[in-house]
């Protein structure tokens, strides 16, 4: 990965405008952490389109790209790159300026800075900008207010990936990875102006045939007790409209889950499934769709020749409601509890 344009800014709402700063190259070590964590390290992120590419955002970023591929893959016009940089540090100052007007009622934006870097990977372009933690101090001796980063546990607030072709100095935007730690709507509608390439409902559904496929593949032949528990873990997990993160998901389901079955191995299965993390079928990061799931949890049993159970959806409790046992004399029995009164005097004999 090679950095060929970086910018800094801190975002102090207070002022009329972000304050450039001159990034040290002792301070590149950062820059190229915060690149790492939005790019590869983040795994919770949502996938979004350009609609239009004549906002200030995608035009700024357009313009410094195909000027460094005028250049030979290198931005030497500092001043123009530095102009089109401050316009984009510049529309998120006045969008944030504005959801705080909008928000101070409930609650007050995340100070930070925002970095932003174009890079070059293998021939493949990005442009990524991450609004970044930092911490204001006071000098001891002139009071005047200062700007720090910390040393370490370094915290991302927010992040954008902007995938870019750039052929015969034309640049095209491709797909945006974003990352929002709060789901803050103005980050992407206001400030990136990007829509969401899935919806709550496509990804709900592709999670589930994943996991379902693998849980069938791995469990299912090997036992049907496990497999039918964990399906029911995961739908529940789901069934609720609740912000899911795919692999806060999976270690949920598998990290304290014992099977009764030693040869299902929920190591191979964690891997497997945490493998589909960076396969761009879905957003790691989503609301469940509740529709989706109820469909999904619907499971028909046959119990024998003239008796069908039917279960309708999840039950975060599976054996409290119905038991499976065998008798002394080896006859295997379901015992299910029952709410519904009719139901029960219909099979039910006082002695």
């Amino acid at each position: 990965m090679e950095i060929l344009y970086c910018s800094l800014h801190n975002l102090d709402l207070g002022k009329d405008d972000p304050v450039r700063k001159e990034i040290p190259s002792d301070f590149n070590s950062y820059i190229a952490e915060y690149v790492n964590f939005a790019t590869t390290e983040n795994k919770t992120s949502r996938m979004y389109s350009v609609p239009d590419h004549n906002t200030t955002v995608m035009h700024c970023i357009a313009e410094l790209a195909a000027g460094a591929g005028r250049q030979g893959n290198e931005v030497t016009d500092d001043a123009a790159s530095s102009e089109l940089s401050d316009s984009i540090a510049r529309k998120l100052f006045v969008v944030e300026q504005a959801t705080q007007m909008r928000m101070e009622h409930l609650t007050n934006l995340q100070h930070g800075s925002i970095v932003q870097a174009f890079i070059s990977d293998q021939g493949e372009y990005q442009y990524i900008i991450a609004k970044v933690e930092h911490s204001e101090w006071y000098d001891g001796e002139t009071l005047a207010k200062n700007f720090g980063f910390p040393g370490e546990n370094k915290r991302v607030w927010k992040s954008a990936v902007i995938d870019l072709s750039i052929e015969d100095g034309s640049v095209t935007h491709g797909n945006v990875k974003v990352f929002s730690n709060t789901g803050a709507q103005y980050w992407t509608k206001d400030f990136l102006e990007v829509r969401e390439a899935n919806s709550d409902k496509v990804n709900t559904e592709e999670v589930l045939k994943i996991m379902n496929r693998e849980l069938k593949r791995f469990v299912k032949g090997k036992s049907l007790y496990d497999y039918y528990n964990l399906k029911n873990s995961l739908n529940h997990a789901l069934q609720s409209d609740q912000m899911i993160n795919y692999s806060d998901l999976v270690g949920s389901l598998l990290d304290t889950y014992q099977p009764i079955e030693p040869s299902v191995n929920k190591e191979e299965i964690q891997k497997k499934l945490l493998g589909y993390v960076d396969s761009g079928r879905f957003d790691t990061q989503f609301h469940a769709d509740p529709s989706v799931v109820k469909k999904n949890s619907r499971i028909k049993y046959r119990v024998n020749e003239y008796v069908n159970l039917m279960v309708l959806q999840a039950q975060p409790d599976r054996e409290s409601l119905i038991r499976a046992e065998i008798d002394v004399t080896g006859e295997k029995r379901l015992v299910i509890a029952c709410e519904d009164d009719n139901t029960f005097k219909a099979f039910y004999k006082a002695t």
